[in-house]
Parts: C-alpha cells; sequence; structure tokens
C-alpha cells in the first residue's frame, strides 16, 4: 500500500479498517481547513503518501479528541510549513 505514490481512496478506508462514508468524513473536515487536499479526478479520489499519512493521522489522534480537533492537528503537524494551503485552524 504505502510503496505506491498515490492511494485509491477507497483501498486505503478498507486499510484502516473504516468505511466510506468515515473516510469521506476525514477528507471533507481536511479540505475544509486545506485550499488543496485530496482532490478527485472523474469521481476518483486518489490520495498521495502526504495526504494518505494525515487522514492516518487523524484517525489516530480520534482515539484521544474529537474529529474536529484532530483534524486540526494534522493540519498544524502536517502542512504548517506550506501556510498558502491552510484556510483555517482553530486550535
Amino acid at each position: 500500500m504505502w510503496e505506491n505514490d498515490m492511494i485509491n481512496k477507497l483501498d486505503f478506508a478498507k486499510y484502516l479498517g473504516i468505511t466510506e462514508g468515515q473516510i469521506n468524513t476525514i477528507i471533507s473536515k481536511m479540505r475544509q481547513r486545506l485550499t488543496v487536499f485530496a482532490p478527485s479526478v472523474s469521481g476518483i479520489t486518489m490520495l498521495n503518501i502526504h495526504e494518505a499519512a494525515s487522514i492516518e493521522f487523524v484517525l489516530m489522534r480520534m482515539k484521544e479528541f474529537n474529529q474536529d480537533k484532530a483534524c486540526d492537528l494534522a493540519v498544524k503537524a502536517f502542512y504548517k510549513r506550506n501556510v498558502t494551503r491552510v484556510k483555517k485552524v482553530t486550535c
């Protein structure tokens, strides 16, 4: 899975053991915080390694925090240096 440059969203959800709805919710919340995150091409969402790692980070942080806080932490951890991509972070 991780050796590929691009990962299909549904394959990644299966790998993480979550539903399509759960991964769609995380992607949607990350899109609210970043100018570009996991763009959809012809209805197929492909994740680059960076995006996949940030989704996995959110999923792991959701054991400690709510989903919004976990997404905020992911933006701070993964996109802090790329300020032009960050739209909003509340923490």
